[in-house]
């Protein structure tokens, strides 16, 4: 305003104008004389206004110059676009439609104290809200005294929206921030804390405040930096980084555990690394679990380790086993064959009927095969043979016929035929194209 005040070439005449004003509105005897005065010195201000008019004019805020009455003096053109013509009016009617001062009112401070003062103030209008910044500064006299106030008027609508509009890009994002489950920790590039989110002042509420201490001292309870700290490696070389750290509580011990990421911040329109960000998940459970599948592991091995051992005993065991086996059979064997074999050939030759030998021949047939594997085998593997079973079919095996077998049996061929069958059966041949004799000596040989 000193600037616009400088360029009228009668800056002094003006406030002399104005304290002039002034003066005559004292009360005083003389009103007519003071009447006739005020008009002349009102044409006096408007005339030196009127040559500073194309400054103010060209000026993009309103200007009103009001008198220590509050009564207005001048108006720019661009105020009285905004307001409308209250020149020789009162502000605070004009404007404010008021029956006096307004409350905060800039000009009455600046005419109380000499300095300059702004206020912010919201005008409703049928189309919108708009928002003016009101700056009050004094018009000084010859002598010194405040005779006038200059009021500059500036629409800030657009700024106070784009104000607005980034406050609500700053509430949505604080939001998000605060909403996010896992931790976030913002650092400057000397690891001092500078913003975390609800989740770490949770996690660290033994530690509040967070915001404006080291890393170390509020997370780890440290006294310097850690030894292994994705963070420093962030700083130090720009990329991300990655670590599982302990999570530490109020006494500072371990009380869980943390995957921690950390990002560079850069500084978009710089290109410059402002800090970092720590991006912290809590995987306590995780690690539990792992630990205890890795207990399970560990047990796990030990009892394969035994049951290989266990296997192997038991294959010796076995082995020993079938040696014993072999060994018995071969004393039996020896056995028969000195002491029951000698007596059967007394037999044969002891004048026998043909029954008789047949019976003989069978006898000395099973006591050879006594310690053969068929019998054996056909009882073991298939365990609901019967004994009769067993015998039918070691007949058949020896290519003997159902009659033959019926005689030597004392049964009809009938009976063996059926036996025949069920032994078919239990072998699972029947309605197979599988000769049973065949069949039964391949056992013998296995």
């Amino acid at each position: 305003m000193l600037s616009i005040a400088r360029n009228w070439q009668s800056f002094d005449e003006l406030a002399l104008i104005a304290q002039e004003i002034t003066e005559m509105r004292k009360p005083n005897p003389h009103q007519e004389e003071i009447k006739e005065m005020t008009k002349k010195t009102t044409a006096r201000i408007i005339k030196e206004i009127t040559k500073a008019e194309g400054i103010l004019a060209a000026i993009g805020d309103g200007i009103t110059v009001l008198d220590k009455t509050f009564k207005i003096l001048y108006e720019n053109q661009v105020h009285r676009d905004i307001m409308g013509n209250h020149v020789g009016e009162y502000c605070y009617m004009a404007y404010q439609k008021r029956q006096g001062i307004c409350g905060g009112c800039p000009v009455a401070l600046t005419f109380r104290d000499g300095k300059v003062h702004r206020v912010q103030r919201e005008l409703q209008t049928d189309k919108r809200t708009r928002y003016f910044e009101i700056t009050a500064s004094p018009l000084n006299g010859p002598t010194g005294k405040i005779v006038a106030g200059i009021e500059g008027v500036r629409d800030i609508t657009e700024r106070k929206q784009a104000e607005e509009a980034v406050k609500e890009g700053e509430r949505f994002l604080s939001s998000i921030f605060m909403s996010i489950q896992d931790g976030i920790s913002i650092l400057d590039v000397d690891m001092t804390i500078v913003r975390v989110n609800a989740t770490m002042e949770k996690w660290y509420s033994h530690a509040m405040p967070l915001v404006g201490k080291k890393c170390f001292e509020v997370y780890h309870d440290r006294s310097e930096r850690c030894e292994i700290c994705p963070t420093h490696k962030t700083l130090k070389t720009g990329e991300a980084a990655y670590e599982v750290v302990p999570k530490r509580g109020k006494d500072g011990n371990v009380i869980g555990w943390l995957d921690l990421f950390s990002f560079p911040l850069i500084d978009v329109k710089t290109g410059d690394m402002r800090g970092v960000i720590e991006y912290v998940r809590d995987i306590t459970e995780r690690k539990k679990i792992e630990e205890e599948l890795k207990k399970r592991e560990k047990e796990l091995q030990i009892e394969a380790h035994n049951l290989e051992e266990a296997n192997v005993a038991l294959k010796v065991l076995l082995k020993r086993s079938d040696e014993d086996t072999r060994e018995l059979e071969n004393k039996v064997l020896l056995n028969m064959q000195e002491l029951v074999m000698p007596y059967v050939e007394k037999l044969k030759l002891s004048g026998l009927d043909e029954r008789q030998k047949t019976y003989m021949g069978i006898l000395e047939s099973n006591l050879t095969q006594i310690t053969s594997p068929f019998s054996h085998r056909l009882s073991f593997k298939f365990v609901n043979f019967t004994p009769t079973e067993i015998q039918v079919a070691d007949l058949i095996r020896r290519g003997k016929t159902n009659k033959e077998i019926s005689e030597l049996m004392q049964s009809s061929p009938r009976t063996i035929a059926f036996y025949r069958e069920n032994i078919r059966k239990r072998l699972e041949l029947k309605n197979k194209k599988i000769n049973l004799k065949s069949y039964l000596l391949s056992l013998a040989k296995q």
